[in-house]
C-alpha cells in the first residue's frame, strides 16, 4: 500500500459574539496564518473587543511565529482588561503553550474540557479571514515581532529563539540593502 502526504491548508476563521471574538483554527496554526490573526485581533480591539476565545479543536500544531502574535495579543488584552482563553487544545499544544509560559497570560482548556457556561462558542457564523501573506518582507516582520515577544516572556525564550532572531533580521537588512539598491 503506497502512502500519500496530504497538505493541510490553514484555515483561520472568526465570529463575533457581542463583545468576544471567537477565533477557530483549522490545520497548522503557523506562519501562514500569523498576520491575519495580528491584523484582525488588533482591529477587534480596536473596536473595543477584549474577550478571545480560539478553538483549537481543527488545530493540527501551532509554531513559535503564531504563539508569538497569540503572546502579542493576550499581552495587549490584559493590559486592556480583557482576557483570552484557547478551548480543544491537544495535550502537545496545551504543552508547548506551557513551556514557553503563555498559560500565564491565557487560559488553557485540554481537549474535553470547557469554560464555565459550556462549550458552545460560536452561535453566530464562522466567517474565514484573508490568509494571504502579502509581501514576504511584511511576512518575516510579524515572525520577528512573534519571536521578540516570546523572548521577552522569559530569560529560557529569550536564549531559545536568539539563533531565530538574529537569522531573521540579518535577513531583512539583507533584503532591505539589495531594495536600496545595495549588494
Amino acid at each position: 500500500m503506497k502512502s500519500e502526504s496530504v497538505a493541510i491548508t490553514p484555515v483561520l476563521q472568526a465570529a463575533i459574539d457581542g463583545q468576544s471574538v471567537i477565533l477557530r483554527v483549522h490545520g497548522r496554526a503557523s506562519f501562514a496564518v500569523a498576520p491575519a490573526l495580528k491584523q484582525f485581533g488588533a482591529a477587534m480591539m480596536d473596536q473595543g473587543r477584549y474577550c478571545f476565545v480560539i478553538d483549537m479543536r481543527e488545530c493540527v500544531n501551532m509554531d513559535s511565529t503564531f504563539m508569538g502574535i497569540l503572546a502579542g495579543l493576550a499581552m495587549r488584552l490584559k493590559r486592556e482588561g480583557g482576557r483570552m482563553a484557547m478551548i480543544n487544545l491537544s495535550a502537545a499544544s496545551d504543552e508547548a503553550l506551557m513551556t514557553l509560559g503563555l498559560n500565564k497570560m491565557i487560559t488553557c482548556y485540554r481537549d474535553g474540557a470547557a469554560p464555565e457556561g459550556g462549550e458552545e462558542t460560536c452561535p453566530g457564523v464562522m466567517k474565514g479571514l484573508d490568509l494571504s501573506r502579502g509581501a514576504p518582507d511584511s511576512t518575516r516582520d510579524v515572525m520577528i515581532e512573534a519571536h521578540a515577544e516570546l523572548s521577552g516572556l522569559s530569560e529560557g525564550n529569550a536564549a531559545k529563539f536568539k539563533d531565530v532572531l538574529i537569522l531573521l533580521r540579518d535577513e531583512a537588512r539583507q533584503t532591505n540593502g539589495r531594495s536600496r539598491g545595495g549588494a
